[in-house]
């Protein structure tokens, strides 16, 4: 091969990095409408309650069709390339556990073994959506309106968290009136929702602080983030709120420190300023038992016949304090709200359960079991953490590859980060650390990380943020070697990577 003939090629490969990766067939109709599904899919994950569609198919949502659609599309409008994917082994470990589950469970016992196929199916589909993303999208201009449609997902969410927020009333704790948007107007999801929104707040905060180069952007994530904030607030979500604290610290205190000063000591004095019916509920996470059977009401006790004949008196209160006179107390013990506590004795009873079967009992059958070790009331809850739930169904070693699979994604947003000169790329993989971090903190509490719902634009973020790493290296690659070329004297050879030799090869 010539010298001119190289140049020529050289030239070609820094002309297609300047433009930007792009689609095999620019002129075909699948990459729009790939990228129409890839949004579509995007904006449906989280807003799956809003907008409930059946297929009539068991075991097939709407989520599946969209995910089948746009990998045919992807198939369609662009060759199959043979580079290396980013988490390829933690999400092969991942699976290999989710089938070693499986395959204890339907050796147990096969009874239900459609639903537990389908719990299978639906466990192992959401973090395969991060295998699409990143292979569906190779143009930064796609991963940078596919990011947009995100926030604007968020600010949809934000908004009606905001309005059912207002219906409720923010002025009065009640454990059934809190916020679950984007799930819907149930209060039993609000932990889901406020998971979901310390997730994608980690990105907008990290926006905010670094984006100096798109000051709109900016001045966009910080209105996004006091919404977000406000939104969980009224969740009341005790372990959201712990989860905002500790990412607020970790990112101020990598940029500004006198603002992360500033929140320690609005944090100290958080019932100055934190809504009261937010201070209500996390007062309610430790109380003293006088104070606790004080405060429950007195039974209201309602005769018809009295009524008729006298003014209706009702019952003064009756406080049950059997051994609890604070008088006789130096030191009243503090005991935990139902909540807390319940979340104590399951993960007591799943050790039970661990020590009786360390290979673990298997796939969909803690709430089957853990009945056995735990009261009445508890039988069939999940475990409320899945790093115990995993460890329960798929024996010990498998929250290892949980835990795995986690530090391998913040990598990607560390190695991200590591552009310092970009604050595009600083934003997106500080915000991919923090975010990973939210979701490790917020499966301490509950159960999340399976939930499609909360955990789906998550992968797609993640594959969005590997696909744009993969593409600055690759241009840093391609700057190195005509940098290097440049540098070269005068017929000098240069190597397979740009770099000169003294003699040729």
């Amino acid at each position: 091969m010539t010298s001119s003939t190289s140049d020529a090629r050289r030239r070609a490969i820094l002309e297609r990095s300047a433009a930007g990766p792009h689609f095999a067939s620019p002129d075909s109709v699948w990459p729009a409408v790939l990228i129409v599904l890839l949004a579509t899919l995007v904006f449906y994950l989280p807003n799956q309650a809003q907008f409930p569609i059946e297929t009539g198919l068991r075991g097939l949502n709407v989520v599946n069709v969209l995910f089948i659609l746009a990998f045919s599309a992807m198939l369609l409008c662009q060759r199959p390339r043979s580079e290396p994917m980013p988490l390829k082994w933690p999400l092969w470990g991942l699976g290999l556990a989710l089938t070693f589950a499986l395959m204890v469970a339907l050796m147990g016992d096969a009874i239900a073994w459609v639903e537990d196929v389908t719990v299978y199916k639906n466990t192992l589909f959401y973090p395969m959506l991060f295998v699409l993303y990143f292979f569906a999208v190779r143009d930064m201009r796609v991963i940078r309106l596919l990011l947009g449609v995100t926030l604007f997902i968020f600010f949809t969410s934000s908004v009606l968290g905001i309005r059912q927020a207002l219906d409720y009333g923010i002025a009065q704790f009640h454990d059934l009136k809190r916020v679950a948007a984007p799930f819907g107007w149930n209060g039993f999801d609000a932990n889901r929702s406020a998971i979901f929104f310390c997730i994608h707040l980690q990105l907008i905060g990290a926006c905010a602080l670094f984006m100096k180069s798109r000051p709109w952007l900016r001045t966009a994530c910080v209105v996004l983030y006091a919404m977000g904030v406000f939104v969980v607030f009224f969740t009341y979500s005790r372990q959201a709120l712990a989860i905002l604290v500790v990412a607020g610290l970790l990112l101020l205190a990598r940029k500004q420190i006198l603002l992360a000063a500033a929140l320690v000591v609005a944090l100290v004095n958080y019932e100055l300023w934190v809504p009261e019916a937010v201070v209500e509920r996390v007062q309610t996470t430790t109380l003293d038992p006088f104070e606790f059977e004080l405060r429950k009401e007195a039974p209201v006790v309602w005769n018809p016949v009295d009524a008729a004949t006298k003014p209706y008196v009702p019952d003064a209160p009756v406080a049950k304090t059997d051994g609890l006179d604070p008088a006789k107390r130096s030191e009243p013990p503090q005991v935990f709200d139902g909540s807390t506590e319940s979340r104590f004795i399951l993960w007591k009873g799943a050790w039970e359960l661990i020590k009786e079967r360390p290979w673990g009992i298997g796939l969909n059958r803690f709430k089957r079991y853990i009945g056995n070790f735990v009261p009445l009331d508890l039988a069939g809850k999940d475990a409320h953490n899945v790093y115990v739930l995993f460890a329960t169904e798929a024996s010990l070693l498998a929250p290892l590859a949980l835990l795995a699979l986690l530090i391998a994604s913040a990598r990607i947003g560390w190695r991200i980060a590591r552009f310092e000169d970009d604050d595009e790329a600083r934003a997106l993989g500080v915000g991919i650390v923090m975010a990973t971090l939210a979701v490790a903190l917020g499966n301490v509490y509950g159960s999340r990380f399976f939930d499609g719902d909360v955990m789906g634009n998550y992968w797609v973020v993640l594959a969005l943020g590997a696909r744009f790493l993969v593409i600055k290296e690759s241009e840093a690659r391609l700057r190195a070697v005509a940098k290097d070329k440049q540098a070269a004297p005068r017929g000098a050879y240069l190597g397979p990577r740009g770099s000169p030799l003294k003699h040729p090869v």
